[in-house]
């Protein structure tokens, strides 16, 4: 027998291997603790005509609330996991958006958790201070907008075109602020009530105190920040969104912000909305939305540039290729020559003769980044569709109009009740 020609054995060892090592993988997946799946249980609470609910996409009546049996149809399709989303009797029309896979929660995966082992915590509920709060971040988040970032963190800075109520002071980004910290949920020295209206549940805590700096205020260095773990450091955007790489000639430096991809570059560039063009801003608009309806080709691009204002930032998530910014970043990392972390066995090893590629190596790694892409999709369409379907921040802004001027139609009594409270708090 040939030296170099496998032994008969050979293959059969390495299959039962092979299939030993799933069975390990197997294993591991299923030793992780199960988070527990709980929503905020509105879609109960309200019964009658769900308005915090999501129902974008069903058919509204002129008060913006979608029938009771439309709504059962619909849950029951996502929850039950229908063939196909064409048993719902939805009148399609030319500018009709589609849902964007509302079964996908329903899918496995052979790699990482299962998207139902992962949860999200409540939303907050109708009523209490903390929705209150979100919503009056999102107005100011509204009305900022176009500022760069720069003006954003400069409390002098004067919106354009927006005063106080007696119509000639103007208002400052400060003077947001200032609102802002009137609320008992950014106030650290008051005491808002939780979700089951005495203290607050540990991820009700974790979430009041992401938007406080160290001393438990809120200011301009926290304002609108997330609350992943080191989201308070360092500048609002992140540098791997503004630097690039260097290039094969080695005539460009990373602040030249072109990121190499092979041979090809690409600019830390973004074809960027148009300042001033919101939508959405009468009832008119926002009820063909929330019918369905497809605004999308109404936005106009008129300029490239990196990311600067937060407009700009919306439309890059609005349009990106999901995992394109964390790609970009471990591109950049790459390219500075960052070390790998030490369980990097090629690192370990010191070998003089062979280096990461295949395994361990950046094919390894851009590869790994991507990945988690897809898994990270499905899990988080589970939350929104078959488990939380909260309805979005525009129809809580709606239901607050409605509220505050005496339209609310066949609304849930209760409902109104507790929007009546959160107005209260927010001084209206």
């Amino acid at each position: 027998m040939n030296k170099f020609e496998p032994q008969p054995e050979f293959g059969a060892v390495r299959r039962d291997e092979a299939l030993e090592r799933r069975g390990e993988a197997t294993k591991l997946s299923g030793s992780a603790t199960v988070l527990r799946q709980v929503s905020n249980k509105e879609e109960d609470r309200f019964p009658k005509t769900h308005p915090t609910s999501f129902t974008k996409g069903l058919q509204h009546d002129d008060h913006g609330l979608a029938a009771t049996e439309d709504y059962a149809d619909f849950r029951d399709a996502l929850v039950n996991a229908a063939p196909n989303m064409n048993c719902l009797d939805i009148a399609a029309g030319p500018d009709q958006r589609k849902w964007e896979s509302p079964l996908a929660g329903h899918y496995f995966t052979l790699q990482g958790p299962d998207p139902d082992a992962v949860a999200m915590a409540p939303a907050p509920k109708l009523g209490l201070s903390e929705l209150a709060a979100e919503m009056a971040s999102v107005y100011a988040m509204a009305l900022t907008r176009d500022l760069t970032f720069t003006e954003l963190d400069d409390p002098a800075h004067v919106i354009p075109g927006l005063t106080m109520p007696d119509g000639a002071t103007p208002v400052t980004v400060g003077d947001i602020l200032a609102d802002l910290k009137k609320l008992s949920w950014f106030d650290k020295s008051q005491s808002p009530k939780g979700y089951f209206g005495a203290a607050l549940l540990p991820h009700e805590q974790r979430r009041r105190a992401a938007a406080w700096d160290d001393n438990g205020d809120l200011t301009m260095g926290t304002l609108f920040r997330g609350s992943t773990r080191g989201a308070k450091q360092g500048p609002y955007i992140s540098q791997f969104m503004l630097l690039g790489t260097g290039n094969k000639a080695g005539t460009r430096a990373p602040e030249d912000g072109k990121i190499i991809y092979g041979v090809q570059s690409v600019a830390q560039q973004l074809e960027v909305a148009a300042d001033g063009i919101d939508f959405m801003t009468n009832w008119s608009d926002w009820l063909h939305v929330q019918n369905g309806a497809d605004t999308s080709k109404q936005e106009r691009y008129p300029a490239c540039r990196r990311v600067a204002t937060p407009r700009d930032l919306a439309t890059y998530v609005h349009f990106d290729a999901l995992y394109q910014a964390y790609l970009n970043a471990c591109l950049i990392l790459l390219d500075a020559g960052v070390p790998t972390d030490g369980g990097n066995p090629i690192a370990q090893s010191r070998e003089k003769n062979s280096e990461g590629f295949a395994t361990w190596g950046a094919p390894h790694i851009l590869s790994l980044v991507t990945e988690v892409a897809t898994r990270g999709l499905r899990a988080v369409r589970r939350q929104k569709f078959q488990i939380h379907r909260r309805a979005r921040p525009e129809v809580i802004a709606a239901r607050l109009a409605q509220v505050a001027n005496g339209h609310t139609g066949h609304m849930d009594p209760e409902a109104v009740q507790k929007i009546e409270a959160m107005l209260a708090e927010l001084g209206h």
